[in-house]
């Protein structure tokens, strides 16, 4: 189960020759690839993965409060990426297709160390920007599928204002969990100053408990997210 902003986990072109099988079909030219992830991978770690063709996926995950819903487009190469969008409580196939279509080829095929901005095209959520995370930045897949999410990005379509792109991940998972809902494709627009207040105001709180603390002999001196 992850952690990050939901607490639970999740995951497709391959090649040229294969944009239009079907996933079944494309895995099965690197069955003997074990190190990267595969459709079996998601059929054995989410429920109700549906083959959406020209080399996508879709599977879910169900908690008492949410349903998670999981698009994936395997990497073309086992050194390439694989692409990773999460919706909450809204599955729409037809926007998560056009996601993928928005990442650069080379996000898809060079190895990300950081976040990164995409622009996006006009789309019906009035999103402005894809952000980019690369495996550190984010837990999904994290205790299901370890071994083979060195290369997992996770694509979250995003208005410009909500992020600048060289958040460390302390606080980028902060964002994630405090201010901006990213799994919510119907949210209203968030600007990042909300949490450098929201900051602010933690910290505060925290030194005014930190020197109680120190006057009662007692130590609280770390403000964790």
């Amino acid at each position: 189960m992850r952690t990050c902003q939901r607490g639970d986990g999740l995951r497709c072109h391959l090649c040229s020759l294969t944009d239009l099988a079907p996933v079944s079909e494309a895995v099965t030219l690197i069955s003997g690839m074990t190190d990267v992830l595969q459709l079996e991978d998601i059929e054995a770690s989410c429920a109700r993965v549906m083959d959406l063709g020209r080399g996508l996926a879709r599977g879910r995950d169900a908690t008492r409060k949410a349903t998670y819903y999981n698009y994936l487009e395997f990497a073309k190469s086992p050194q390439g990426n694989d692409l990773l969008i999460v919706s909450q409580d809204l599955m729409d196939d037809d926007f998560a297709s056009f996601v993928f279509t928005q990442v650069p080829s080379e996000d898809r095929s060079t190895a990300l160390t950081r976040l990164g901005i995409r622009d996006m095209a006009k789309n019906k959520y009035d999103f402005s920007a894809l952000l980019l995370a690369p495996p550190d930045y984010h837990s999904e897949f994290k205790g299901r599928l370890d071994a083979k999410r060195d290369h997992l990005v996770l694509c979250i379509p995003i208005h410009r204002c909500e992020f600048s792109g060289d958040e460390p991940v302390d606080d980028f998972c902060a964002l994630r969990m405090k201010i901006v809902p990213t799994m919510n494709w119907q949210r209203e627009v968030v600007r990042k100053s909300s949490f450098a207040a929201t900051t602010r105001k933690h910290r505060v709180a925290l030194s005014m408990t930190s020197a109680c603390s120190l006057n009662m002999k007692r130590c609280c001196t770390k403000w964790i997210y």
